[in-house]
């Protein structure tokens, strides 16, 4: 597998259901019926991944929001997103060719 860089792009699946509960986040895979919870920052990581689908774009966001070094925001988020997509509920779109659509 090729290493996901920032120009690369996520697809969120239609199946995949996400929510709050307080400031903690739920994702739901509708096919399998498996839940995954994340904490703060993935929860807030999951929801520009739904707003901007760039990579770029999110990583510029979350340094607007948190107190952390690019670098460091940089490798969290690529983490997150291999995590992500080792669980199949995001497909990754190469160079930045992310669309407005949902797979």
């Amino acid at each position: 597998m090729t290493r996901i860089s920032l120009r690369d792009g996520v697809a969120l699946r239609r199946d995949v259901a996400f929510r709050t509960i307080d400031d903690e986040g739920v994702v739901l895979d509708l096919a399998t019926g498996t839940y995954f919870g994340l904490n703060t920052s993935g929860t807030r990581m999951w929801q520009l991944l739904a707003e901007h689908r760039s990579l770029r774009k999110v990583v510029a966001a979350l340094g607007r929001e948190f107190d952390a070094g690019p670098d460091t925001l940089e490798r969290d988020l690529l983490a997150f997103v291999e995590h992500l997509a080792s669980r199949d509920l995001v497909r990754i779109v190469r160079e930045g060719r992310a669309s407005r659509r949902r797979t």
